[in-house]
């Protein structure tokens, strides 16, 4: 997958490589858009870019609108950082900025704030990758190949978070959930893989879905993997129900599930079972930060996500890009 090369490589090109500022004229700006949402879950796959673009407007077009604008501000922030059209196009620089763009609609709405908002932390995104990225070549740590995953998006919303914290409006309630378990967990699976873009719609999760199986088999059955696994430890530990039928609890474990499952782990059977592990350790995580006040956003999945990769390095037989 393009993603898995460009992230094994993405601390030797921020030293070794450099875009032009004629980027902004060349780069196909279409391709890198629909690219850069469907890399959210790891995929370059233009059609699961726009699985990903139809899931925003069945919850909101207007989210769509801010999430698209984030992504365009962060792909031009990667201009400015002089990033390769590679990866330009491949939209490894655009998807965290979709997620910023989106994160401002869950706070403030479609107000001008959010769109202010979504464009200063599209830029942001950019210069964010770069030092991340950097921060992973050190010889210290640059053999575990750690990848940057969303780590600037969680970074620069947990920013803009506490900036326009005054903001924000009164919390609502969560839409009553069906009283069947097993309508609850039906909803719940779908709705895990909708959350991991802040939506909050079955409709969308299923739509996602299949674009993750048009990228590949692999990665629409690690999303499955992941998201029913969180369901049912959510279920059997006690959750809240409203939490868990709406997705809230269970959509780092799909961006995990993903991430060691089908991009990062190489093998037959060790990416699953790496994608196991990680599952539990990012819903052990996500219990843990939301006994906080802070935005969790996808922190347990970058978490859980690194140190597996960290631990496989030390085990014989597993090998990951």
């Amino acid at each position: 997958m393009d993603f898995c090369s460009s992230a094994g490589a993405a601390a030797r090109q921020v030293i070794a490589h450099h875009t032009r500022p004629e980027a902004v004229r060349t780069l196909n700006w279409i391709a890198a858009t629909s690219r850069g949402l469907g890399q959210i879950y790891f995929q370059s796959n233009a059609w699961t870019g726009m699985a990903v673009l139809a899931g925003f407007s069945i919850a909101n077009w207007r989210m769509a609108a801010l999430a698209i604008v984030g992504l365009l501000f962060s792909t031009l922030s990667g201009v400015l950082c002089r990033r390769t059209l590679g990866e330009l196009g491949n939209g490894l620089h655009g998807y965290c900025g979709a997620l910023v763009g989106a994160a401002q609609f869950s706070a403030l709405g479609f107000t001008w704030p959010a769109a202010v908002f979504a464009v200063l932390g599209g830029l942001a995104c950019g210069p964010v990758t770069v030092a991340v990225a950097w921060l992973f070549y050190h010889p210290s740590i640059r053999n575990y190949s750690l990848p940057v995953t969303t780590a600037p998006f969680c970074i620069v919303a947990g920013v803009l978070f506490a900036v326009h914290a005054p903001l924000h409006g009164p919390r609502t309630d969560l839409p009553e959930v069906p009283r069947s378990i097993l309508a609850n967990m039906g909803q719940a699976i779908l709705s895990n893989i909708a959350e991991v873009v802040l939506v909050d719609s079955a409709i969308a999760g299923a739509v996602i879905l299949l674009g993750l199986f048009i990228a590949h088999w692999k990665v629409g059955a690690a999303a499955l993997l992941g998201s029913v696994l969180e369901a049912v430890m959510d279920l059997v530990t006690g959750s809240d129900v409203q939490a868990l039928a709406h997705g809230l609890l269970g959509y780092s474990g799909v961006l995990t599930a993903i991430a060691l499952a089908a991009v990062f782990v190489r093998g037959t059977w060790q990416p699953w079972v790496a994608a196991l592990v990680g599952v539990v350790i990012s819903s052990v995580l996500a219990w843990l930060m939301g006994l906080t006040a802070l935005p969790v956003y996808t922190w347990p999945f970058i978490i859980a996500t690194w140190l597996v990769l960290v631990v496989l390095y030390y085990i014989p037989g597993f090998r990951h890009h």
